[in-house]
């Protein structure tokens, strides 16, 4: 089950099947952990979901003492104890955000390898951009006459001098953090995908190939730009864990005082048809 579900959050491209998706995951944990923490959240969200019915109908007795609880005033107060459960456990579950999230990170930067489209796309990109290089006199900065376009059965790009490396470096870069952003949409919205320290290591990665042997595989530099792009995303895990408290509570608070007033409104407008009558 969590591989499944890890297996869709990476491809979801869907910020509200993430949102789905990871929550699961979360309670999941929860609920693996099997410990104090599991049982602790579910009688802790319990009693405040019947606290919650309680004020609700604390309120409403001071509004209007003669109001005849109806049908209405059950639902929404079923709604609210719902609301006030669910909200408890998630906030348990945030816990386990920092290993969930590092586990959807990893799971993105094996993904990029498999991801065979984007691969090709990314070689062409990189290499239409060697290619608009030109030197201070117009011409070609590199020979591309034994290198054919991808689309023609090309498999190499020429990368003899350091701009056209940081030129390729730059778009494989690039391609990586967009492959992040389409992917996992969720997290993109909360952590700051960034490359880092990538393009000086595959530089650098580079040079220590070409040393001894005249192909560079960019495959090797997809490995290093995810694996620099997942380190510093890593490093901002803690920020998803106070958001989700935050837009739990927010969603909860909003939720809560919708319910609340709006059965508060009937016990009113309950007074003012008795007035009448």
């Amino acid at each position: 089950m969590e591989n499944f579900l890890l297996d869709q959050l990476v491809n979801s491209e869907n910020v509200f099947i993430d949102i789905a998706l990871t929550t699961g995951h979360l309670l999941l944990q929860l609920w693996a952990d099997g410990g104090s923490t599991f049982y602790t959240s579910l009688i802790v969200a319990g009693v405040l979901a019947a606290l919650t019915v309680l004020v609700i109908r604390f309120i409403v007795i001071n509004v209007n003492r003669a109001y005849k609880f109806s049908l209405g005033f059950y639902i929404g107060c079923f709604f609210a104890a719902c609301t006030t459960f669910v909200t408890i456990v998630l906030l348990f579950s945030l816990q386990y955000a920092d290993p969930v999230v590092r586990v959807a990170i990893k799971g993105w930067e094996a993904s990029i390898h498999l991801d065979h489209k984007w691969g090709k796309n990314t070689f062409r990109d990189a290499y239409e951009a060697v290619y608009a290089l030109k030197d201070s006199s117009g011409n070609r900065l590199e020979n591309f006459s034994k290198c054919p376009h991808p689309d023609k059965g090309g498999s190499t790009i020429p990368l003899n001098s350091d701009q056209s490396k940081f030129a390729a470096i730059s778009v494989y870069l690039d391609n990586s953090v967009k492959h992040f952003d389409k992917n996992m949409p969720l997290l993109s919205w909360i952590l700051w995908a960034d490359s880092g320290m990538a393009k000086e290591d595959i530089y650098q990665d580079m040079e220590r190939v070409f040393a001894t042997n005249p192909t560079y595989k960019m495959i090797d530099a997809i490995t290093i730009a995810g694996k620099e792009i997942a380190n510093v995303l890593s490093g901002q895990i803690q920020r998803i864990i106070w958001l989700g408290r935050g837009v739990a509570a927010a969603l909860f608070l909003f939720i809560q005082l919708a319910i609340v007033g709006l059965i508060a409104w009937t016990a009113l407008r309950d007074i003012k048809e008795n007035f009448r009558k």
